[in-house]
């Protein structure tokens, strides 16, 4: 849902609306939380299946009815994270002969996407405050999706035809949220509506830390027994992952297992970067796991993963070596599941170290000139900084990069060489 932090990062295209126009359209009439709302001039209808709410995984089919043959509309989007943060989407559509338009049969043609694009209101929603991540911390409360249909193809003035709001939830009906305290095990349990046993899985995020639930509640509505797993960063856990004891991942595998609504004998990991690669290590010192979904892991660990005497140093490859050891005997990696090492991504993972993670994690949080600091210092000590520079051209928006090569002269410096050598070579 979260998605990813570059990702926010890019978005910055036509949906710059002005904060006037969205005070303008938050007066009367007032809102009504359902399917359907009409506006009173018009006999335009947006309808919106299911109706009311829905879950933020499930699929929304969104229609309006009651336009004139072949109108020209635009539908907008927008949401207000828990920090009151806006999120928007606009499209343009045109009616079809007999006035209506359903977003699963009408390509947009033009605004935050095209084409045929039937949740793109909401996948294309975007930040308008420059590089914030939507990310759902709450998953008790529901998130708050506002559509609109406006006459015409311009976002800002056109006339309102339409209006309606739709809950997006994160838990199913019935789905249980158990909070866990258990040893120095912190975590959130989630646990289907109907009696168990069930498939056991523990998720685990990547940088930032904290406790997200989101995915663990998603995933529990479709059947799975999900444990969201702190590991740094809350609570009483430690506030920094320098250094981490694999004791505590294997506290919480073992918690699991053992939990009577829990299908053994074995679980399931499920990492996103960080946590992927953490997932990797699980998965490969510890008993009980039988599967392992890796999502964007690196291949080195920046931080100590510690099992009881034996210390396995930042500097130690231990994630490629777990990863080798999840093939089957007789099976080698694919060219495209593991990075070369010297292309120019592998080279980034080599250099990621702990500045240029909080370089991003700031940058995320829309502290950009610490952000572009960091990210600075982690190209100072790169031993590669060229390749680093080039990887980073890729992954940042534009604007940031321009910071980051504006900082010392060294590295605009440094960026230039690479690129000549680049055209020197070709």
């Amino acid at each position: 849902m979260v998605a990813s932090s570059f990702t926010v990062l890019r978005a910055s295209r036509l949906c710059q609306w002005g904060w006037k126009s969205w005070e303008r359209l938050s007066g009367p009439p007032p809102l009504s939380t359902g399917g359907w709302t009409t506006w009173a001039r018009t006999n335009a209808t947006l309808i919106l299946e299911p109706a009311g709410r829905s879950c933020w995984d499930e699929p929304l089919s969104i229609a309006v009815r009651g336009l004139a043959p072949e109108q020209p509309v635009t539908l907008r989007s927008a949401l207000r994270d828990e920090k009151s943060a806006l999120f928007r989407a606009h499209a343009r559509y045109r009616a079809d002969a007999h006035g209506k338009l359903d977003l699963a049969r009408a390509p947009a043609l033009g605004g935050s996407f095209t084409g045929l694009e039937p949740m793109g209101l909401l996948w294309a929603m975007e930040p308008e405050r420059p590089f914030w991540r939507l990310v759902k911390r709450d998953v008790q409360t529901p998130s708050v999706v506002e559509l609109e249909v406006l006459d015409g193809h311009e976002p800002d003035s056109g006339r309102l035809l339409a209006r309606a709001v739709h809950e997006r939830h994160f838990m199913a009906a019935g789905v249980r949220r158990v909070p866990v305290r258990e040893g120095r095990v912190r975590a959130t349990l989630f646990l289907p509506p109907e009696p168990g046993p069930f498939p056991g899985i523990i998720d685990l995020f990547g940088v930032g830390g904290g406790l997200l639930e989101y995915r663990a509640s998603l995933l529990a509505g479709k059947g799975f027994a999900v444990m969201a797993l702190a590991y740094y960063n809350y609570d009483d856990l430690p506030k920094s992952m320098e250094t981490m004891r694999i004791e505590y991942f294997e506290e919480a595998v073992n918690y699991l297992r053992s939990h009577p609504e829990v299908k053994g004998p074995g679980i399931g990991l499920l990492g996103f970067s960080k946590g992927g690669e953490l997932g990797l290590a699980m998965a490969s010192f510890l008993k009980g796991i039988t599967a392992a979904v890796i999502i964007n892991g690196s291949k080195r660990s920046p931080s100590r993963l510690e099992t009881g005497s034996c210390e396995r140093p930042a500097s130690s490859n231990w994630s490629e070596t777990a990863a080798r050891r999840l093939l089957r005997p007789g099976t080698r990696p694919s060219r495209a599941k593991m990075v070369g090492r010297n292309s120019a991504y592998s080279i980034y993972f080599d250099c990621k170290r702990r500045k240029v993670q909080l370089g991003e994690e700031l940058l995320t949080q829309g502290d950009y000139e610490k952000g572009v600091d960091r990210l600075t210092n982690g190209i100072a000590v790169c031993g590669q900084p060229q390749q680093l520079l080039q990887v980073l051209q890729q992954t940042l928006p534009p604007p940031v990069f321009q910071m980051l090569l504006i900082k010392p002269p060294t590295i605009s410096q440094r960026f230039v060489s690479a690129q000549s050598l680049a055209e020197d070579v070709e």
